[in-house]
């Protein structure tokens, strides 16, 4: 798969067409994101945590383009579709992002907690200064998955008892990106 260009209307669509194929090209992006970043690819994903508010910091939505209070923010997006998860399980769990367009088919499909749903989302890993823990500030990369078009609801069944365990991996994560 190609990098994403605007404009390019030649890309490779391997990774487009089969979320199995889009969960492969997801695992070397857990482990190498430098190397695999602004690729796009078919994903299915749960999204086991909830949406971030008003409560977002400005660097963080800044780093990825987005307007703070005019995105949405989906922490904890639980990607299907491979069995070889060989990393460590908080790593395979990412957040996401939507503007526009993807945003709104994310509120009009009623996504939620708990919602499996396939998008096409892109890759992207950028530097975020200015996170504080405590009173400690840092610069540090974070990987995102940003959605670029929704593409349908796959289950939409609530949390299920067996998913506390996903939610439980990234609290530290998501109390250095909310305010």
């Amino acid at each position: 798969m190609k990098k994403t260009q605007e404009g390019s209307s030649n890309q490779d669509t391997t990774f487009l067409n089969d979320y199995k194929e889009g969960a492969k090209l997801f695992r070397k992006f857990v482990r190498r994101p430098g190397k695999y970043k602004d690729q796009e690819a078919l994903l299915r994903v749960k999204m086991t945590g909830s949406f971030s508010g008003w409560r977002l910091k400005d660097e963080l939505t800044g780093a990825f383009g987005m307007q703070n209070g005019d995105c949405l923010f989906m922490n904890d997006l639980y990607v299907l579709g491979s069995d070889d998860m060989d990393v460590q399980r908080e790593t395979w769990i990412v957040d996401g992002m939507a503007e526009g367009e993807a945003a709104d088919w994310i509120e009009e499909a009623d996504i939620t907690r708990g919602t499996v749903f396939e998008g096409v989302f892109l890759m992207r890993y950028e530097p975020v200064p200015g996170l504080k823990a405590g009173d400690r500030a840092y610069e540090t990369s974070i990987a995102m998955l940003i959605l670029k078009r929704g593409i349908k609801v796959v289950e939409n069944n609530g949390m299920q008892e067996n998913d506390d365990e996903i939610l439980n991996i990234s609290d530290s994560i998501r109390k250095l990106l909310e305010g």
